[in-house]
Order: C-alpha cells, then structure tokens, then sequence
C-alpha cells in the first residue's frame, strides 16, 4: 500500500484491518476504525489526530502570572530534557558505533 495519498484508497479497510471482523468491534473501536479508513493513510491519520487533541484548550485567557509559570516550564523542559538530547545525540552515536560516516552522509545502524 503507498502511504502518499491523502484520501482513502481502494482496499484500505482490507490493508490496514485484514482478519478484523467490524461487527464484533465495540462503539469505540468501530470510530477508530473508520477514521483510520477514511483517510486512508496510518501517518496522516496518526498525526491530524494528535494535533487536533494536542490544540483543544479551553478559551480561558491566562493570567501574566500563569503566562510566566507556563514558559518557566517550558524552558526548564527544553533545557533539561530536549537540548541534550539534541546535543548529545549524534556523539553518543558515533561512540556506541550506530552511525558511520561516509562522504558528507551519515547513516543510522
């Protein structure tokens, strides 16, 4: 099956639920099912879900105090958490031998 189309293929419910019998699915499972097959694409699917969850807030204005409590969070997460993990990355890598390097290209092993 190609993952590049945007839309429902021919046969998507038969590639991505082959030996799924949909009645015995429950109310649920039945909507994951058909939202999976509606657009016909596992990644676009995945990722459209999580960013309409990711974006459904309540239409509270926060306070400027609760504004600086959230970005003390955020840059306490991204310094303690995210940036050595992109730091460190690449020569952790190159010393466990799970990158090599050839030309200007490195490759994951």
């Amino acid at each position: 099956m190609s993952f590049n189309a945007t839309v429902a293929q021919p046969g998507t419910y038969d590639t991505l639920y082959s030996g799924v019998d949909s009645s015995s699915l429950n109310w649920a499972e039945q909507k994951w099912v058909a939202w999976y097959v509606y657009w016909g694409n596992p990644v676009i699917a995945t990722g459209l879900l999580g960013f309409l969850m990711h974006k459904k807030v309540p239409s509270k204005v926060p306070t400027p105090e609760e504004q600086w409590e959230c970005t003390k969070q955020v840059l306490f997460a991204h310094f303690t958490v995210k940036l050595p993990t992109i730091w460190l990355f690449h020569p952790l890598a190159l010393v466990s031998s799970s990158i090599f390097i050839s030309g200007f290209q490195w490759f994951l092993v």
